[in-house]
């Protein structure tokens, strides 16, 4: 593991603790009280967006099954929908649209990521961090491959037992081990293939750190839903507050007290 941020001198600022799983949480609840307001004002935008999104879903859903026949074969099982405009829904308006719900839900991810790493620079943020673009369609370049990955799997997932076996496998290593891909893109404006290569050699240096770091994020973000969901706009923030130290502590980067 490199050495992480120099311990302060008299006269400097505190000193950074040795790094762990719990001091990267600890971070990232302090520095959420801190700014408190920005990330409060950008999850409630981040949720008012994706309710948008779901109610104009159901909404077009809706209207495109509207006076359709839904008829099931007592014999095979089958179901046939038959009227209401269900073809073009379900071939190319559902496609396009849960593509574009995507597109969308990696955008505030991404700008989620870029708050965190700009608090683990400098401690403090504003809300304007949230609306900053650069580097933004390297991040959607990377999350294209990361698609073009699974969407490969998945064909192999057809196969039965083996492709099931490799398309549950492969799902799994390829999400873990690229997690940090959009870090080092807004970090280091690294361009979206070796971000992800980086990302892939960055885990698997530090394979264990990052198994219970991955296992606390799921913890955290479960006794975040569990509490009426409310939770989760304290859960999310200090998570990805806690992947940002993790990543730049363990890059060797600064961190900020």
């Amino acid at each position: 593991m490199p050495p992480g941020p120099p311990m302060g001198q008299p006269g400097q600022p505190a000193a950074v603790p040795p790094f762990s799983i719990g001091n990267a949480f600890q971070f990232g609840w302090n520095k959420f009280q801190s700014n408190l307001g920005p990330w409060i004002i950008a999850s409630l935008i981040a949720l008012v967006v994706i309710v948008v999104m779901g109610v104009v879903y159901s909404l077009l859903a809706s209207a495109a099954t509207t006076g359709a026949e839904i008829t099931t074969n007592t014999t095979t099982g089958q179901i046939n929908i038959e009227g209401g405009g269900t073809a073009a829904w379900f071939f190319i308006v559902g496609p396009i649209w849960y593509l574009f719900t995507v597109f969308v839900q990696v955008i505030i991810a991404a700008q989620f990521v870029r708050a965190a790493l700009e608090t683990a620079r400098k401690g403090k943020i504003e809300l304007e961090v949230f609306t900053r673009t650069d580097n933004i369609g390297k991040v959607v370049v990377g999350a294209i491959l990361l698609g073009i990955a699974y969407f490969i799997l998945g064909l192999i997932g057809i196969i039965p037992i083996l492709g099931w076996l490799v398309l549950f496998i492969g799902g799994i290593v390829i999400s873990f081990f690229s997690q940090f891909f959009v870090y080092f893109i807004l970090d280091r404006a690294t361009p979206p293939i070796d971000a992800i290569k980086e990302s892939f050699a960055f885990v698997n240096k530090n394979i264990a750190t990052v198994i219970v770091l991955f296992l606390a994020s799921m913890v955290a973000l479960f006794i975040g839903a569990i509490l009426c969901g409310i939770g989760l706009f304290i859960a999310i923030p200090v998570t990805v507050m806690a992947h940002a130290y993790t990543y730049r502590y363990l890059s060797g980067e600064g961190v900020s007290a």
